[in-house]
């Protein structure tokens, strides 16, 4: 927004330059006008009196050279006397004559002369009286005093001189007395009052016909100071849109220029600052971590969302407030112990089932300054879990390879001693050893199929598979396994053929295996397994069910994690490694698993997998059956739960 340049008389008036200027410039021309009409005065008063001491001296002269006439006989006394009435008028001076202290007075006849009194004539002669030793000494004198105070006084000026004897050469030798030649200063007055009036009269004329334009001239040199001065009001103020007009190249067009390159630099800076800061604010909010940030007062600075979801007490803290509104008291008082002691401080705090680990860290300038304390907040829950995992899965492994290791250990001793003769004693140990071999053999290999597959090493690639056919092989090759152990093997599916599914058959046929290997193991004699498929949507269920023991329901969310074991009676069942294996296959090949049990009812494990090009469905022909209540309720399920539902209600 650029600045229009109007402005009105009254922004004038309240400017502070433009009111001091135009009084300093009257000031300025007041001034003058009196130091001009002072140095007139004092100039024409110095060189009139100079010319009325000329003036009177030449009279005094004249007077003089009459009376040393007279006194040398050349003039007569008659025409002397006529000289000394006349010379006054003619003269316009007053005349004294000092004839051996005897004064005669003669004065104009005017009437301002009126005024001097005899006394006042009587003063001016004791003042020629006291200047006889300069007369006699041929020396001119030069007096003023004043007459007449009657009438406020009257300054009188009086010029003496000699009055000189002339010899016959008319060379004068003798000093006869003294002339005074005297008039008074009001002549001066009344002369130059007139000149002052006209001086002053035309000053103030002056004055009132250059005050409009001086006033004028002086608006159009602060105009641009008032844009300049509204432009930087306005940067103060926050608005960096304003901008002042330049119609002049002069200084002002200058700095008027200056001051919109700064505002242009301002608005680009700010703007960089803003959208750096709207960056740094989100990349703040968008970290996992939580901050709170204090400054050097310790007033609330900074708190991102992850904090405040973390510590719900914080939702209402507000930024500005006092660390002493922090309701979490570890924080506030790690965040005050790191302030006192100028060391970064590490805290760990419980929320609910998450454990956070705080670092409180101090900010500071360049300059050393304290600036303020930021603390983050890291959620190390799933590191803990995954520390106390790696725990647990090292003390696993070595208790699984502890046990076959022992067994052999204890089998090979007697054998290297001798102390086993009966051929058929030392034929079982040799099978003892072996199946211990075998056992840590496969858990080898199932640890190293684990690894494979949580390394993305082992390339699963999927494609069309005749369920039905590979079901009915599987079922094949566990009857016998089945009836080893006295247990009674079912394989159910539906009246018409499944579709094809887009598996990996062989991973398929791994999964299904472990879920029928884990029921023979759990399923006591007598006990039903049952293998079944079904199509649910665009979905392949498949379910193993058992009538064993049962799962409690606390374990089923740990089953697929290693080395878990829900029935620790039975340490010495299989790896433990199974279940981890077919979740992580699944979760590879983005199929579902899951598992439903109620204990002492037998357990149920799914595994839910993807229809090749969505061909037409089989619907679910009949209930799944077996021999105890859990394997009728279970089979239901299957019926009535899709398989998203379920594999969210497993987990």
């Amino acid at each position: 927004m650029r600045l229009s340049g109007k402005y009105k008389l009254s922004d004038f008036r309240k400017s502070f330059v433009l009111s001091r200027t135009f009084i300093l410039l009257i000031m300025a021309i007041v001034f003058s006008a009196v130091l001009i009409l002072v140095w007139y005065n004092f100039m024409n008063r110095h060189y009139h009196n100079r010319a009325i001491i000329n003036e009177l001296t030449q009279k005094a002269q004249v007077v003089g050279r009459e009376t040393a006439l007279y006194e040398n006989g050349t003039i007569s006394a008659d025409a002397f006397n006529h000289f000394l009435r006349t010379a006054p008028d003619l003269l316009q001076t007053g005349i004294a004559m000092d004839m051996n202290k005897d004064v005669t007075w003669s004065t104009p006849r005017r009437p301002s002369n009126a005024k001097w009194s005899p006394e006042d004539l009587s003063l001016l002669n004791n003042h020629i009286g006291t200047f006889v030793d300069s007369i006699q000494a041929k020396q001119k004198v030069i007096f003023t005093t004043k007459l007449g105070k009657e009438n406020n006084g009257d300054t009188v000026i009086c010029v003496g001189v000699p009055i000189l004897s002339i010899t016959k050469d008319d060379r004068p030798e003798e000093v006869l007395g003294g002339i005074y030649a005297f008039r008074s200063m009001d002549d001066y007055q009344t002369s130059s009052s007139p000149i002052i009036i006209s001086f002053l009269a035309s000053f103030l004329l002056t004055l009132s016909m250059m005050a409009f334009p001086a006033y004028y001239y002086i608006t159009l040199i602060v105009r641009p100071l008032l844009q300049i001065r509204d432009v930087a009001k306005g940067i103060s103020d926050g608005d960096l849109s304003k901008r002042a007009e330049i119609n002049s190249q002069a200084e002002f067009g200058e700095l008027a220029t200056s001051i919109n390159q700064m505002a242009d630099h301002l608005q680009l800076n700010i703007a960089d600052l803003e959208a750096e800061s709207n960056r740094l604010q989100q990349i703040l909010n968008g970290l996992n971590e939580g901050i709170i940030a204090y400054t050097a007062k310790l007033h609330l600075a900074h708190l991102n969302p992850v904090f405040r979801e973390y510590f719900s007490e914080c939702q209402n803290l507000e930024l500005g407030s006092s660390i002493n509104d922090l309701p979490v008291e570890d924080i506030r008082e790690a965040i005050n112990e790191a302030v006192a002691t100028g060391t970064t401080q590490y805290i760990t705090i419980s929320v609910g089932e998450l454990l956070l680990f705080g670092q409180l860290l101090l900010l500071h300038s360049a300059d050393k300054t304290f600036q303020g304390v930021v603390g983050l907040f890291r959620d190390v829950t799933k590191e803990q879990q995954l520390e106390q995992t790696r725990r647990d899965y090292v003390s696993n492994v070595s208790h699984e390879l502890k046990t076959p290791l022992t067994a052999i250990r204890c089998m090979v001793e007697p054998i290297i001693d001798g102390l086993i003769k009966d051929p058929d004693r030392l034929q079982r140990y040799y099978h003892i050893i072996y199946d211990e071999v075998l056992r840590m053999a496969r858990l080898i290999d199932d640890m190293l199929e684990l690894s494979r597959l949580q390394s993305g090493k082992a390339v699963i690639e999927l494609e069309p598979c005749q369920l039905q056919t590979l079901l009915e092989n599987l079922y094949a090759k566990f009857s016998s396994v089945a009836k080893e152990k006295q247990i009674n093997f079912a394989l159910e599916l539906p009246n018409c053929n499944l579709p094809l599914a887009y598996v990996n058959p062989d991973r398929i046929e791994q999964i299904i295996y472990v879920f029928l290997d884990n029921a023979s193991k759990f399923t006591p004699p007598g006990g039903d397994i049952i293998l079944r498929a079904a199509l649910k949507d665009d979905r392949i269920i498949i379910v193993v069910q058992d009538t064993g023991k049962g799962i409690a329901a606390e374990d089923k969310a740990h089953v697929f994690e290693r080395f878990y074991k829900a029935d620790k009676s039975h340490g010495s069942i299989g790896t433990g490694l199974g279940l981890s294996i077919v979740k992580e296959i699944t979760e590879k090949t983005g199929e579902k698993v899951w598992v439903e049990s109620e204990l002492g009812h037998g357990a149920a494990f799914y595994i839910s997998v993807a229809v090749y090009n969505n061909q037409d469905a089989c619907p679910i022909d009949k209930p799944l059956s077996g021999s105890g209540g859990a394997a009728n309720k279970i089979g239901a399920d299957l019926s009535s739960h899709t398989s998203s539902d379920e594999a969210n209600n497993a987990k």
